[in-house]
């Protein structure tokens, strides 16, 4: 009882459970934000503001300041950490049409523009397709999908199919190398101020 007191105590946090407030399973057809997963909540109902998410795998979903975001098709498990209790749900992630990226670039410099290709199965997706950065100042995309490198950072870049399948990926833009000044040697020449005077 005194170490339980003490922890209560000395470290501020009280002796409640984590639950989570919702589904056990959530089903999304398409990819994006989970608008209506579980919150964690305290025995007593309140919501704790340092609880931590994670989810795994990344390839499927992706925690963004806080908020969880569906990201590629497949089932992924969101962690809700706080104070060494955890609680999870299972994210399971069926897009309409399952869109995905055909070798997108790691890096993109600043300045460079690179076209972005998806594709649905191993076809091309049919219908028109949306393409969207989430920021614009480091990196802009053009309605064909090609993406010009603004500033250095990070951004998501995301493609909506005309029958609501999505895909998403993230890209690094990076600043250009600086140019190499190339290094001329000057061939010696005979000596402008020879010796004089007695040799």
């Amino acid at each position: 009882m005194w170490a339980a007191w003490w922890a209560v105590i000395g470290c501020g946090v009280p002796e409640q459970e984590l639950h989570l407030q919702g589904p056990g399973e959530v089903h999304l057809d398409a990819l994006g934000p989970v608008q209506e997963g579980p919150v964690a909540v305290l025995d007593d109902g309140s919501r704790p503001d340092d609880v931590v998410w994670t989810a795994d795998p990344e390839a499927v979903a992706h925690v963004r300041e806080g908020a969880v975001h569906a990201v590629g098709p497949g089932t992924a498990v969101v962690t809700a950490s706080w104070h060494g209790q955890t609680a999870s749900y299972r994210l399971v992630v069926e897009p309409v049409e399952a869109l995905r990226f055909r070798s997108p670039p790691d890096a993109v410099e600043v300045g460079a523009s690179v076209p972005l290709a998806v594709v649905a199965g191993e076809e091309a997706p049919a219908g028109a397709l949306h393409w969207a950065s989430s920021h614009t100042e480091v990196l802009t995309v053009a309605p064909d999908g090609t993406i010009t490198g603004r500033a250095p950072g990070t951004a998501w870049v995301t493609v909506t199919g005309a029958s609501g399948g999505t895909a998403m990926v993230e890209l690094a833009v990076v600043a250009p190398p600086a140019p190499r000044i190339p290094v001329v040697e000057v061939p010696k020449g005979p000596d402008p101020f020879p010796p004089t005077g007695p040799q």
